[in-house]
């Protein structure tokens, strides 16, 4: 019955994908290609009863470093039900398009989220829904004589994702997971430009050595319509490191 199962989970998430890939094409034609790898590490770490805190951070480089970025991000969880979870959280980025050596002009961007993730298996197909709403602030490239101006942008991102479990250990605990996820983004536009930004597409497979500690492996494409008209594809190689520890274990006390 497992194969079963996985199986059906297959199909479910193919056809999610499917159709957003196929909605995605009839706006974005010929793009042009950029990739990138992208090492991460993420935490939700429970602090008290309900409340959990989140740290993120990430280090991604494109074309052979000639560009670079780097992502920081903290905030609190909130678990309002075993199914339901809110969240809000900071996140500062900096971006450097010739690499750490490119001193003229770095951009970066304060961003503010807000979300609530829902997981809840359909016809026995665990999924996790994902709606966050970004609040961004966006520098220009500081050069020498130009003050740095900044522009704000609010976008909309829904995701959903589904982990199926390849291999179980001790106690039926998943140690090997799929996971396949779909990614759309949506954003404010000026001048009837639409409101679609991009689509973003994973595959990848989850270790899990001990239930608190994950290691992630995994690729997506994109497609992305930028505002300016331009069209871009996109693949990022992902290796993250994620942990689920509470912050009484992670000093050592129970």
């Amino acid at each position: 019955m497992r194969w079963k199962r996985t199986a059906f989970s297959l199909f479910v998430l193919a056809v999610l994908i499917v159709a957003a890939r196929s909605g995605v094409s009839q706006v974005m034609p010929t793009p042009a290609h950029q990739q990138s790898e992208w090492f991460s590490y993420r935490g939700d770490h429970e602090i008290s009863g309900k409340w959990g805190l989140h740290l993120d951070g990430s280090w991604r480089q494109m074309n052979e470093a000639n560009w670079m970025q780097w992502v920081t991000s903290s905030g609190v969880n909130y678990q309002v039900s075993p199914s339901i979870q809110v969240a809000g959280a900071y996140a500062y980025f900096m971006t450097r398009p010739g690499g750490l050596r490119w001193s003229p002009a770095s951009y970066p961007e304060h961003r503010m989220q807000e979300q609530i993730t829902i997981t809840r298996p359909v016809w026995k197909v665990p999924l996790r829904h994902r709606i966050r709403a970004d609040h961004r602030f966006i520098g220009t490239g500081a050069k020498d004589g130009l003050e740095r101006s900044w522009n704000r942008q609010q976008r909309l991102r829904y995701l959903v994702r589904s982990d199926i479990p390849l291999r179980r250990g001790n106690g039926g605990r998943p140690v090997l997971l799929l996971g396949l996820y779909d990614e759309l983004f949506f954003h404010s536009r000026e001048r009837g430009e639409g409101f679609f930004e991009k689509n973003r597409i994973y595959a990848g497979l989850t270790l899990r050595p001990t239930r608190t500690l994950a290691f992630e492996f995994g690729a997506f494409t994109q497609k992305t319509h930028r505002g300016n008209g331009e069209r871009e594809s996109s693949m990022a190689i992902l290796v993250g490191v994620s942990s689920t520890a509470s912050l009484r274990q992670l000093f050592g006390r129970r």
